[in-house]
């Protein structure tokens, strides 16, 4: 005969499977793997109604966002292994190969949408193999660049962004696009200078630090402070175009990586890169 479930007890049991039931996912910057809890139908919900919300959002400039920030906040409460300090300081790549393997531990098949009427099935299996055969090899995370002018110097310390920048970053601009933007009207008013901001924030995030060298005497400016975000944006707009030749060349190359990484072959047997957002949740 059964008894009344006492509900507290059931969520312990809920969370000691978890635990039992870990999923192991490898990590590009920590060179070892992460145990992390599956994904719970509180979870999923939350990224259908996030898909819900940007396919339903006219403005289209901040859902987006919403949706990375929830990835965040997945593998935050999901890691059983590390604090949030160190899982701060990983990379947007560990990001999204960390949440592939979350999703394909539900479900190792997503349907992926290829144009407007064809939706083909992926398997993640496939995509989580190549990862870890090809993390063994360094990762194109950091790069130096000095460009000099007569008796001076510039020096670009560039990075990956870390999770924690990322989402500082991202919550600056989505704070000030929703200080301008109310209505449609506002949108289509300012839509030149958002997508202009979309573009060099997105250069601002690879940015560790830029350093000026004249006649031996070196200053250099930190790009990690959210209190001069502003100050070092309007440097960033202020400094020789070549500064955004170098930067656009290091972020095309973090990507063009990433995408050799997370990838499939669609059905004409071109190889396409595997968005990591809220629709690789459809169809779980």
């Amino acid at each position: 005969m059964s008894k009344q479930a006492d509900y507290s007890n059931v969520l312990d049991e809920i969370k000691e499977f978890y635990k039992e039931n870990a999923i192991e996912a490898v990590c590009p910057t920590l060179k070892s793997p992460l145990r992390f809890k599956p994904l719970n139908v509180r979870q999923l919900k939350s990224f259908m109604a996030l898909q819900v919300n940007y396919e339903g959002d006219e403005l289209g400039m901040t859902q987006g966002l919403n949706v990375v920030k929830e990835l965040c906040n997945v593998l935050k409460e999901n890691c059983l292994d590390t604090d949030i300090d160190t899982l701060n300081t990983l990379t947007v790549l560990d990001r999204d190969i960390l949440i592939l393997q979350l999703r394909a531990h539900t479900n190792p098949i997503a349907e992926v949408q290829q144009g407007e009427d064809e939706v083909i099935k992926v398997d993640l299996a496939d995509v989580i193999a190549r990862i870890k055969k090809s993390i063994q090899a360094p990762m194109p995370s950091t790069a130096t660049k000095t460009l000099e002018y007569n008796n001076s110097k510039m020096i670009l310390n560039l990075e990956a962004p870390t999770l924690y920048k990322d989402n500082l970053i991202n919550d600056y601009f989505a704070a000030n696009v929703k200080s301008i933007v109310k209505t449609k009207a506002d949108f289509e008013k300012h839509s030149g200078d958002i997508f202009t901001q979309v573009y060099f924030i997105e250069l601002f995030k690879y940015i560790s630090s830029i350093e000026f060298d004249k006649g031996g005497n070196r200053t250099k400016v930190d790009f990690g402070s959210k209190k001069t975000f502003a100050q070092n944006i309007e440097l960033l707009e202020s400094l020789p175009t070549q500064i955004v030749t170098e930067i656009t060349s290091f972020v095309t190359d973090i990507k063009a990586y990433r995408d050799t990484l997370l990838c499939y072959v669609d059905n004409n047997g071109k190889t396409v890169p595997l968005d990591i957002d809220a629709n690789i949740f459809i169809g779980i």
